[in-house]
């Protein structure tokens, strides 16, 4: 059978999952289609397109999605990818995920 040590450990961290469930179980929300995330993107973002040019010479296609309030700054987020970064063209919305 177990030992004292080790039923205090299961029962430590039984309660450990029992107190902290409700930190990740959010009632009452409720996802988003996907064509109202796309809604939002478009209706609080603006796409640009740049081709930004390298040391070496290369220039590399860069989407830009711009916040539409100018209110207050907001921080950066740089994503870099060899693939593909379609949808191309200013009105073509990426697809939420």
């Amino acid at each position: 059978m177990f030992t004292s040590s080790k039923r205090l450990a299961v029962r430590v961290c039984f309660a450990l999952v029992l107190f902290t469930l409700p930190l990740y179980v959010q009632p009452g929300t409720q996802k988003s289609s996907p064509a109202e995330r796309q809604q939002y993107y478009r209706s609080n973002y603006t796409k640009y397109e740049h081709m930004i040019p390298m040391r070496d010479g290369v220039r590399l296609f860069t989407v830009v999605y711009a916040p539409k309030d100018a209110s207050q700054a907001y921080p950066i987020l740089l994503q870099r990818t060899p693939y593909s970064v379609a949808p191309y063209g200013i009105d073509n919305y990426e697809e939420p995920p």
